[in-house]
């Protein structure tokens, strides 16, 4: 409640103060300028305002066709507009202590003759700037790539692959207009393969975010939705068949509307699809007594995919925006698995046979409510922010092993059947309060901003065995969990440009108390710390065809929610985990040069750093394997990464790349574990 009170009165109090603002005694005078028979806007027309014949100020609409004169008298006026091939439009103002909106200015097509004059201009498919890589997907051939996932494939330095996203080998957080996204896994696989490449305006990638982004350690990729630029109604439907061994199909409405206060956009999609996986298997173990293991396995997948959004923004001034953004997605995915392991000794014929089945069903269901304001006030680049979000992460699970043991000679069980089912229901609730204020000066942009963020998780686990065909729960293996956390930020950015260096300082702070218990063994975990966060970006730019980038970051990196359960979890036959109530946070320092030549050819040297990284330790419990996250002294990385990006021809363009990158993990407490890894990749894709 004490969250939730002064949320509100934060809230009022900005918007209080955004009000005030509004009440200047400033005359300004509003107007859009449109074609008359297609609506649309005219930018770059020609607006006077006059007064007894006499021009006191002159202008040129916006892209959109909007214009906006500061600092007027009361009085009377003669408003003028021209544009090249229309009639000229002329109409008398009145002017009083109050904002005056223009009612829309409709220009009339004059008949006179012109020669036809075509420009064409295309966008460079990437983008490299001061802080970032920017994917331009709008008005390329990468609109019809089908996913926002194929989409991602073709990115430079990001590795999409399944449930996996990584930039330049860092796990993501994923924002969609600059909204975070919580899913995570098959969750996150099945949100981005459900919004169309058609609904995509841009990508963007930062691999090393400043004090502006939350300081998880992750790098992030916001993904920029396009929205409607004219007014009127749009509408895009999309419907696709396609089949492997197993059929698939995909469907999907994007809708847009907008008029002048009011814009709308809804999209919803739905796909199915069915994959048939066949694997197999050998290994030998290596004793005195040789065992020979032949695994195969046989895998029908089915998942529905279903992604709805709706969003509304109200123009209340042509300063202020509201908007709402409401997101949902639902991932359900059907696992049916027959296997057989071959057994055999000192590579003798086969002696034993274990026969695995598995049945398991996924359910994934997000809502994400977003609901913010917008101001911008008279100075150029002057800007309020306000975002209030809430969101829903449920999941669900229920699988079922079954594995019988037979003698391969007599075919009878030489030991019994083995039964278990596993249910799993984990709800995630955020709450997340943020305000962003960005300030021109004569020189630099200062941008600075709060956040306060609350999560909460509860988590019921069942592990449940078969005793005479009947479902018994084991309460030793079984738990509630809860964990809440609540993250308060503040942050400051500046950013400036010296002939022809750009750069931006920033420093973030956060504060963290985090609390786990397990209600069934009453176990509890408690962390609170500060943290402050600087992070630098210097770009060189000695032509238009070569650019050097800098960038410095100080990054945290948080366990999972349920990393403090001090409780063992199975996750298959083979495999338990162990939550460690000690676990602390990582602290990662990194270290980015770029280079960009013609947009076309990219370098990145990356080094990272990381003091208290954990790791997964395998430790030997009651006979089983069970792995547990520890914190080790440090792990160092360094990364190559070239990228090469060009139009083909105008309907192909190709993406092309070479990771090299070397890990090192200083384990020196934990005996076998210091270990060195050289991993070389290489990316070919056309599209």
């Amino acid at each position: 409640m004490g969250f939730a009170k002064a949320l509100i009165k934060l809230s009022f109090f900005i918007f209080y103060a955004v009000y005030s603002f509004g009440q200047s005694k400033s005359q300004v005078i509003n107007g859009i300028v449109l074609d008359s028979i297609s609506k649309l806007p005219l930018p770059s027309a020609s607006i006077e305002l006059k007064r007894e014949g006499f021009a006191i100020q002159n202008l040129l609409s916006n892209k959109d066709g909007k214009f906006e004169f500061k600092n007027t008298e009361i009085g009377t006026y003669e408003l003028v507009v021209k544009y090249v091939g229309y009639k000229v439009f002329k109409n008398n103002i009145l002017i009083n202590n109050e904002t005056l909106l223009i009612p829309p200015i409709y220009l009339v097509f004059d008949n006179i003759n012109l020669n036809a004059v075509t420009i064409k201009a295309s966008k460079p498919i990437i983008q490299q700037e001061l802080d970032k890589v920017i994917l331009n997907v709008d008005g390329t051939s990468l609109s019809n790539s089908g996913s926002t996932i194929d989409i991602l494939k073709f990115a430079p330095f990001v590795q999409a692959e399944n449930s996996s996203v990584l930039l330049k080998g860092k796990p993501v957080m994923i924002l969609i207009d600059g909204k975070l996204v919580n899913a995570k896994n098959e969750s996150l696989e099945g949100l981005l393969n459900s919004m169309p490449s058609q609904s995509i305006e841009m990508i963007e990638l930062i691999s090393n975010p400043g004090a502006k982004y939350e300081a998880s350690g992750k790098a992030v990729i916001n993904i920029k939705t396009l929205k409607a630029k004219n007014f009127g109604s749009t509408g895009n439907l999309t419907l696709g068949v396609g089949t492997g061994i197993l059929p698939r199909y995909n469907g999907g409405l994007l809708l847009n509307y907008k008029k002048e206060k009011f814009s709308f956009i809804g999209n919803y999609t739905n796909q199915f699809t069915q994959q048939y996986i066949k694997s197999y298997n050998e290994r030998t173990t290596k004793s005195e007594q040789q065992r020979y293991f032949e695994d195969n396995d046989y895998e029908e997948r089915t998942r529905r995919l279903q992604f709805a959004k709706i969003g509304i923004d109200y123009y209340a001034t042509p300063k202020t925006t509201i908007g709402l953004l409401i997101q949902a997605d639902k991932n359900e995915r059907l696992k049916d698995v027959n296997g057989e392991t071959q057994i055999g000794l000192n590579n003798a014929k086969i002696d034993s046979i274990i026969k695995m089945k598995f049945n398991g069903g996924l359910i994934f269901s997000n809502l994400n409510n977003n609901l913010y304001l917008k101001h911008s006030f008279e100075e150029k680049g002057r800007e309020l922010s306000i975002d209030l979000d809430y969101g829903l992460y449920d999941t669900n699970w229920n699988d079922e092993f079954n594995n019988t043991f037979l003698n391969s000679l007599t075919n009878n069980n030489y030991r019994n059947d083995l039964a278990i089912n596993t249910l799993s229901d984990q709800l995630i609730k955020i709450q997340s309060f943020k305000a962003n204020y960005t300030h021109p000066f004569k020189k630099g942009i200062l941008e600075s901003g709060v956040q306060l963020r609350k999560t909460n998780l509860d988590m019921n686990f069942q592990f449940q065995s078969s005793v005479d065909k009947q479902w018994i729960n084991d309460s030793k293996k079984s738990f509630d969990y809860n964990y809440n956390e609540i993250v308060n930020a503040a942050f400051l950015e500046y950013e400036n440009k010296w002939k022809k260096i750009e750069y931006k300082i920033g420093l973030r702070g956060e504060s963290t108390d985090a609390k786990g218990i397990n209600l069934t063994n009453k176990i509890e975990a408690k962390q609170n710390y500060i943290q402050l966060f600087p992070s630098s970006s210097i770009q060189f730019s000695p032509s238009d065809t070569n650019q050097f980038t800098f960038t410095y970051s100080r990054k945290i990196v948080r366990p999972e929610y349920t990393e403090f359960n001090n409780q063992i979890t199975f996750a298959n036959l083979y495999k338990y985990y162990l939550g460690n109530p000690n676990l602390k946070p990582a602290l990662t320092n990194t270290l980015e040069l770029n280079y960009s030549y013609k947009q076309t050819f990219l370098f990145t040297a990356t080094y990272l750093t990381t003091k208290n990284e954990y790791t997964s330790i395998p430790l030997i419990m009651d006979n089983s394997i069970v792995l547990q996250n520890q914190n080790f002294r440090r792990y160092d990385w360094i990364i190559f990464d070239f990228s090469y990006n060009k139009n083909i021809t105008k309907n192909w363009q190709t993406s092309s790349g070479i990771e090299y990158y070397q890990t090192r993990n200083h384990l020196e407490s934990i005996p076998g574990f210091d270990f060195q890894i050289t991993t070389l990749n290489l990316k070919i894709i056309g599209n």
